[in-house]
C-alpha cells in the first residue's frame, strides 16, 4: 500500500508539475459551474486562502480548522485514540517486552509522516487536475460526479487512481485499497465484537462459554455491518460531504470523555470508580447532545439563500462559534470536573488496590488486592459478600463437552463460526500456577528494559518529535 501510494504520489508531482507548482495552481483551480456566497464576495468554489498554514484563525467562521483546536482539541481525541482505542491497544498488548512496545510506537509514529505527503498533497493536485469534479460546488453537478450534493472532495484520491497510473498499477491500487478498507473494517469489528462480548455479553450471561462468546461476537459484527450501510446517507450529507471532518467531528464529541478518565485514573490515584461512571455519564450525555445538535440539522451548501437555513436560531450560535475541536476541549474540562467532584465525595481506592494501575506505582511489585476482595474485607460479618468468581466460571477457563457429543445443528453453527474442535475442548492457562508474588513480579519486570536497546528506543522517539516539530513549524 505504501509503495503504490508513494508511486501515485511520483506520477501526481511529475503530471502537475512538481511541488511548487501544485502549490501555485491550487489557489487557482476554480470549477467553471461556481455559486457566490451570501454577501457575493467570496467564490463557493475558491480554495480556502490560509490552506497552505498550519497556524489558522480561530475566530468564528474563517477557518473550518482553527489552529488552537488542532493543537489541543486534536491531540484529545489523539490520546483518546492511540492510548485508549482498543484497535490499537489490542496491538501493543500482544507485544513480548516494553522494548518491542516502544520500537512499535515509533513505527507508527514514522508512518504517521507518509499521509501528508501520499495523501494530503496528491489530494491538493487532484483537485488541480479535475477542478470540475473534486472541487463542485453546484448539487446538480456533485451529484452528476459522485451521487452526493453536498460536495466531491471524497473522490480526488479515487481520481488520481484511475486517470493518472497506468491500467495495470490502476487494478493492483484500487486491490491494495480496497484491503486496506477491508483490514481497517477487520480491526474495528473485532474490536467492537470483543468488547461487547466480554464486558456487556458476560454481564448478562455469567456462565457464558468461549464458544457462546464467539458466535455472540460473530452476531454483533453483522449487526454492526447493517447499522454502517444504514449510516451512510448521512455522512454524505454532513461537513459538506468531507470524510475526514466527519470523522474529526464525531471524534470530538464522543471521545473526550474517555480520554479525560484516561489520563485522570492514569496520574491521580485519588480517583474513583463512582467518579469515573458519573464523569463518563455526564460527558457522554453532553457529547451526544451535541452530536444530535450537528448533524439534526444539516448546514445548507454554500450560495444558498439564507432562507434556507432552518437550523433554530440558538443551533445556529452554538454550533457555528464553538468549533467541534474546541468543544472537544471543553468537554475534557467538563468531564475531569464532574470526575474529581465525585471522587472527591466518594470513599478512595486504598493504596494495595492500585499497584501497577498508576504512572506512580508501575514498577511496583507488591501484590494487587482487588477492588472486590478489599470491599470483601470491609463489608461487616452480617452483611452479604460479594463472592469472586470461579476459575471454573470465568469465560477464558470454561470447559464444554467434546466435539463428537454435539448436534450436527451445533457443529454446524460452528463450523459457520469458524469455531474448531480443539475449541470445544478445556483450555489451561500456565499462569494459574504462578504464586500471587511470581505474578507481581513479572508485571513489574515487564517494564523493565535492556541495554542498548532502551537507549535506541529513546533516542529514535526524541527523533520522531522531533521531526513532528520541525513538519509543524515550516507549515506554520
Amino acid at each position: 500500500m505504501i509503495a503504490g501510494a508513494l508511486t501515485l504520489m511520483g506520477l501526481t508531482f511529475e503530471k502537475v508539475g512538481g511541488y511548487n507548482e501544485m502549490v501555485d495552481k491550487f489557489f487557482y483551480a476554480i470549477p467553471n459551474e461556481t455559486r457566490y456566497a451570501n454577501d457575493n464576495v467570496t467564490n463557493c468554489g475558491e480554495p480556502p486562502s490560509d490552506s497552505m498554514n498550519f497556524f489558522r484563525s480561530i475566530k468564528p467562521g474563517e477557518s473550518d480548522l482553527p489552529w488552537t483546536g488542532m493543537i489541543f482539541g486534536a491531540t484529545v481525541s489523539g490520546i483518546w485514540y492511540w492510548c485508549t482505542d482498543q484497535v490499537i491497544v489490542q496491538r501493543t498488548l500482544s507485544s513480548k517486552n516494553m522494548t518491542h512496545v516502544k520500537a512499535g510506537c515509533i513505527l507508527a509514529g514514522l508512518l504517521k509522516f507518509l499521509p501528508l505527503f501520499m495523501l494530503v498533497f496528491p489530494g491538493m493536485a487532484s483537485r488541480v487536475l479535475f477542478p470540475d469534479k473534486v472541487a463542485c460546488v453546484d448539487p446538480e453537478e456533485c451529484e452528476k460526479y459522485c451521487n452526493n450534493e453536498a460536495g466531491c472532495t471524497n473522490i480526488a484520491y479515487v481520481e488520481l487512481v484511475l486517470h493518472v497510473l497506468p491500467d495495470g498499477l490502476t487494478g493492483l491500487m484500487l486491490a491494495v485499497m480496497l484491503a486496506a478498507l477491508m483490514s481497517s473494517l477487520t480491526s474495528i469489528f473485532n474490536s467492537s465484537s470483543t468488547i461487547f462480548s466480554i464486558d456487556i455479553w458476560t454481564r448478562i450471561r455469567k456462565q457464558a462459554t468461549d464458544v457462546e462468546l464467539l458466535i455472540v461476537g460473530r452476531a454483533f459484527v453483522l449487526i454492526m455491518v447493517v447499522i454502517s450501510i444504514i449510516w451512510i446517507p448521512v455522512i454524505q450529507s454532513t461537513a459538506s460531504g468531507q470524510l475526514f471532518i466527519y470523522i474529526q467531528s464525531i471524534s470530538s464529541f464522543l471521545s473526550p470523555p474517555i480520554c479525560a478518565i484516561y489520563l485522570l485514573a492514569i496520574f491521580w490515584p485519588r480517583t474513583t470508580e463512582p467518579g469515573a461512571f458519573w464523569g463518563l455519564i455526564v460527558g457522554l450525555v453532553i457529547g451526544l447532545t451535541r452530536f444530535i445538535m450537528e448533524f439534526a440539522f444539516v448546514i445548507p451548501p454554500c450560495g444558498e439563500p439564507e432562507s434556507a437555513d432552518k437550523r433554530p436560531e440558538w443551533i445556529k450560535v452554538i454550533v457555528g462559534n464553538v468549533h467541534y475541536l474546541h468543544f472537544g476541549c471543553i468537554l475534557l474540562l467538563l468531564t475531569m470536573v464532574v470526575t474529581v467532584a465525585v471522587s472527591l465525595l466518594t470513599e478512595p481506592i486504598p493504596e494495595k488496590c492500585l499497584y501497577r494501575l498508576t504512572f506512580w506505582s508501575r514498577n511496583s511489585k507488591e501484590v494487587r488486592v482487588s477492588v472486590r476482595e478489599w470491599r470483601n474485607e470491609m463489608a461487616p460479618d452480617d452483611q452479604v459478600k460479594i463472592l469472586p468468581k470461579k476459575e471454573d466460571g470465568d469465560a477464558s477457563s470454561v470447559s464444554t463437552s467434546g466435539s463428537k457429543d454435539l448436534p450436527d445443528w451445533r457443529r454446524a453453527l460452528n463450523w459457520m463460526c469458524g469455531v474448531s474442535p480443539q475449541a470445544e475442548g478445556a483450555t489451561e492457562d500456565p499462569d494459574l500456577e504462578l504464586t500471587p508474588e511470581e505474578k507481581a513480579k513479572r508485571a513489574a519486570e515487564f517494564l523493565e528494559e535492556k541495554a542498548p536497546w532502551k537507549s535506541v528506543v529513546n533516542v529514535l522517539s526524541v527523533s520522531v518529535m522531533v521531526g513532528a516539530t520541525f513538519m509543524f513549524g515550516f507549515y506554520g
